[in-house]
């Protein structure tokens, strides 16, 4: 890849049997990403205990896709490794069950641009069942621009669910470094 891409999308992984075809869907969705003022994006798949060559190699060979393989430590710990490594201005997580819909990098993208004293957006995702059905995540918290605190306050109980989880967060990749990653 020449030029430096605008979002790195990072999915830590140990690329469990049952979920490899999930990852060659999830490569789809980012494919038919509708991308705008030539933006691009750039895929790191974090190999949790995993080598390279787990990854089917028509991915590999795609020169957006970055295979990094990481020492077994959990997916937090693999998507820092890939966050380290990310060369894009800004960085978004999405999970190996898990497509994104076709303006979801976009929206996320602009809205970040358009607010550049934020330091990151939520968006959403549609995630595999084990049945093969897909669902899409609805977020509790409502869509909209919050002052520091306020999303947690829509957070009703610790063990309720979360306003939204690292999956659909996009934010400055610089500002995730300084924060300690995930």
């Amino acid at each position: 890849m020449d030029k430096r891409p605008t979002i790195s999308v990072i999915t830590a992984t140990p690329l469990l049997y049952e979920r490899r075809t999930y990852l060659e869907e999830l490569h789809a969705s980012l494919d038919a990403q509708a991308m705008v003022r030539g933006s691009t994006w750039e895929w790191i798949v974090a190999l949790d205990g995993l080598q390279s060559n787990s990854v089917p190699a028509h991915l590999r060979n795609d020169s957006r896709v970055r295979v990094v393989p990481v020492r077994k430590g959990g997916s937090a710990t693999a998507r820092n490794h890939a966050l380290a490594v990310a060369r894009a201005p800004y960085s978004c997580c999405v999970d190996d069950d898990a497509l994104l819909p076709t303006t979801s990098l976009a929206v996320r993208l602009e809205h970040l641009e358009r607010h550049p004293d934020h330091a990151w957006v939520a968006g959403g995702w549609e995630n595999f069942r084990p049945d093969g059905s897909r669902d899409v995540w609805h977020y509790p918290a409502r869509p909209g621009v919050y002052s520091p605190g306020d999303v947690w306050r829509t957070w009703t109980a610790p063990m309720a669910t979360t306003p939204f989880g690292h999956q659909a967060l996009m934010a400055h990749t610089d500002e995730l470094r300084r924060g300690g990653g995930w």
